[in-house]
């Protein structure tokens, strides 16, 4: 399992994991709390807690960690 990870803003960490089996999933860090992505339209939603929720569209993923 393959870790890459990205600092958003401040307190907000975004990291995928890259399994062997090919499969990607996305993980949210909000001041020290680990949220995990749900597929959501065409991109992935985190349920913070204690906020709103964060939403972020594939072609921002793609973006930050280029060959997904």
């Amino acid at each position: 399992m393959k870790y890459k990870g990205v600092t958003l803003f401040r307190d907000l960490h975004l990291v995928m994991k890259k399994y062997s089996n090919g499969k990607k999933k996305f993980i949210v860090y909000y001041n020290n709390v680990m949220v995990e992505g749900k597929r959501f339209r065409d991109g992935y939603i985190f349920r913070v807690p204690n906020s709103y929720p964060l939403y972020i569209p594939l072609f921002e993923l793609r973006r930050v960690f280029k060959k997904i």
